[in-house]
């Protein structure tokens, strides 16, 4: 119960931050960072511990889109690049041990770097790579048997293919 109720959760508010990004609300940016939270626990729960750590960096990323203004600190970029860094790191630490597969490693890079370039006016790269890893996580979904965020990373997919053909929709 526990499984499928994060499952609606973190997919509804994913797909509405991803919808909100799109037409340029901010507040998209609040609830990606809500939804990484969750998407925390269901991962997990899931087994899937390169998509925690990922939701990790997904959850750091959606903040700062939340509370980032035109003019970018320097500092605060610089700690977002060692972050983004580490985080990077992280996943090639679990490549070379065999913990992680292709498909989660691509996903999982794909996710932090779509999300780092929406925060950073590059949005149609952005949503590129976020069209390769939802269908990362569509595969690795219904794989796990998670039939409904694997439907709802198929509704991500057609929202970032829109977003990558009209990158500013505001």
């Amino acid at each position: 119960m526990l499984l499928m109720s994060l499952a609606i959760s973190v997919s509804i508010i994913f797909f509405a931050n991803k919808v909100l990004i799109l037409i340029g609300k901010k507040n998209g940016w609040l609830l990606g960072a809500i939804a990484g939270l969750l998407a925390i626990f269901y991962f997990f729960l899931l087994k899937l511990q390169i998509y925690v750590v990922m939701e990790f960096g997904v959850f750091v990323l959606m903040f700062y889109g939340f509370i980032v203004k035109k003019e970018k600190n320097q500092k605060v970029e610089l700690i977002i690049n060692l972050f983004l860094v580490s985080m990077l790191g992280i996943f090639s630490y679990f490549v070379f041990t065999g913990i992680l597969t292709i498909i989660e490693f691509s996903s999982s890079v794909s996710f932090l770097m779509g999300t780092y370039y929406l925060t950073h006016s590059k949005p149609q790269l952005g949503w590129i790579l976020f069209i390769l890893a939802h269908t990362g996580s569509t595969y690795l979904g219904f794989l796990k048997g998670e039939d409904f965020f694997g439907a709802f990373q198929v509704a991500s997919i057609i929202v970032a293919i829109i977003g990558s053909i009209y990158p500013k929709l505001e």
